[in-house]
């Protein structure tokens, strides 16, 4: 909606460019400043930190999103162009997208191992060498050097000008094109298909996520990420099952970490906590079709199951030859994923009808800024820590048998409380929009 009204406006496509990625920049400060501060403080504990170095990597911490930011203009334009050049244009997207995310979970795996089996800091360093904007910082906050200080302000400044005025001269033009609709005439006659209700639902459902590479990308990356991550310790199985062959209590960690992973990482596909926002205006449709409010539901809350019981499924099938569960191991772990899907699903649909955005002037604040969302994320992290905390007492004071059943059987009783509360006040919520 923003770019029809935007697009046309007397404004510079720079500053359009700079407006919407204004808000990218200061998401990219909190994380920034939630990995950097932390470790700050850790270094001023067990080293001399002065005044000006701490003046340094302050302001120093302001200018680190500048280059991340600019390689996300950079990447985002490529994804749109390449896109907006094809019939299939969310595909293409969406590809492009996942085998970029894959790539940067691969090296930060394989920079993190490689990390932990050097033990001194000139060794990491040494291995971080290539990346001259970290050398610079640490250069800067961790010995007070003001000439890379300077170097490093300079340096992320005009990377994010130079990136944003050279994008900015193909920004309308891309945005555009990708924005465009691709009609095709050849009409041909056919045999007519009768579909059910929840058939029909669940196909839009299906189609609105993997149709629209924002809904996507932002709904379903945790689960993407639970299955990279399992191809990646696939990759260093031998490594994981030497740890769990030395170390009993290291094979029943991995179990558990492997467990709770897999519910923090499905507690990231919020599909279903955006599944009512996202009609937003055809909203009456929905409403006026005659299909029962538990119709409605039972679709979007499959289409977000099928994502992550899927992606679920095969990441324990991965993770499970990895490090070489027995059976039951693996009937156990997969059931308390799959449980989890199916839990977060439901609760997220809860938290949509209770928190529902449907005047939001572009969908990517629905994904990014919505109440719903955020509060099954934060839920499914709290879950997440809750199911670590059960299942590692339990493991040690009965076995991780019961640590699983008992898991799974919590998180059921769950389910039976969202469901109880979709039929009641769930179908009444849905009836007020």
């Amino acid at each position: 909606k923003d770019n029809t009204i935007l697009l046309p406006a007397p404004v510079r496509p720079i500053i359009l460019l700079a407006a919407k990625t204004s808000s990218l920049y200061f998401e990219m400060l909190f994380m920034t400043a939630l990995i950097m501060i932390p470790a700050a403080v850790t270094f001023a504990l067990h080293a001399e930190m002065t005044a000006g170095m701490v003046v340094m990597f302050a302001i120093g911490l302001l200018f680190i999103p500048l280059i991340s930011c600019a390689i996300d203009m950079i990447f985002g334009e490529l994804v749109a162009f390449f896109g907006s050049r094809s019939k299939h244009k969310a595909l293409v997207s969406n590809t492009i997208s996942i085998a970029f995310i894959a790539a940067i979970m691969v090296w930060g795996f394989s920079q993190s191992s490689d990390a932990s089996e050097t033990l001194d800091i000139e060794g990491i360093l040494q291995k971080i060498s290539w990346c001259r904007p970290a050398m610079l910082f640490a250069d800067a906050a961790g010995k007070g050097n003001v000439v890379s200080f300077l170097i490093f302000v300079a340096g992320a400044s005009a990377c994010a000008l130079v990136t944003a005025f050279i994008i900015s001269r193909f920004y309308i033009g891309v945005i555009s094109r990708s924005s465009g609709v691709s009609v095709s005439h050849d009409y041909r006659i056919g045999h007519f298909r009768g579909r059910g209700q929840l058939k029909a639902l669940y196909l839009k459902e299906m189609k609105k996520v993997i149709g629209t590479s924002s809904y996507f990308l932002n709904c379903v990356i945790g689960a993407i990420m639970l299955l990279i991550a399992s191809v990646v310790i696939a990759v260093r199985a031998d490594e994981v099952r030497q740890m769990m062959a030395e170390d009993p209590d290291a094979a029943a960690m991995v179990f558990i970490m492997g467990m709770v992973g897999t519910l923090f990482c499905v507690s990231m596909v919020p599909t279903t906590a955006a599944s009512i926002s996202i009609e937003g205006k055809n909203l009456w449709i929905l409403k006026g079709a005659p299909v029962p409010s538990s119709v409605i539901f039972k679709a979007k809350v499959l289409a977000s199951i099928t994502f992550t019981g899927v992606l679920t499924t095969i990441s324990t099938v991965i993770f499970a030859f990895a490090i070489r569960m027995n059976i039951v191991q693996f009937i156990l772990y997969l059931a308390v994923g799959l449980i989890g899907c199916v839990l977060m699903a439901l609760f997220g649909l809860m938290m949509n009808l209770k928190f529902p955005k449907l005047d939001a002037v572009n969908e990517i604040y629905i994904y990014k800024q919505s109440a719903s969302v955020g509060f099954m994320v934060l839920v499914g992290f709290v879950i997440s820590i809750l199911a670590a905390a059960v299942l590692l007492v339990l493991t040690y004071t009965v076995n991780v048998y019961a640590a699983s059943l008992i898991t799974a059987a919590i998180m059921l009783i769950l389910i039976f409380a969202c469901v109880h509360n979709l039929e009641h006040k769930g179908k009444t919520a849905f009836e007020r929009l």
